[in-house]
């Protein structure tokens, strides 16, 4: 079975749109911050060479689940 990598969907409650992210295959939970201390999430995809990361204050909730295609685009 070839790894596509996980989907992530994050939800930041009601001041913004869910997110869904693509073949993630990296996810880093309290990912160390220059912004003022706070801890972050990264995610990252080996797949497409990218990544982003929120402030863990920011995200109400985040849901994996495995990916079953490369996609097009992160």
């Amino acid at each position: 079975m070839e790894n596509f990598g996980m989907q992530v969907k994050i939800s930041f409650g009601v001041w913004a749109i869910p997110q869904v992210l693509r073949n993630v295959t990296e996810i880093h939970y309290r990912y160390p911050s220059s912004y003022a201390g706070e801890a972050r999430v990264a995610f990252e995809s080996d797949i497409h060479q990218t990544g982003c990361t929120y402030k863990i204050s920011e995200i109400e909730e985040f849901e994996t689940s495995l990916e079953t295609e490369i996609a097009e685009e992160f």
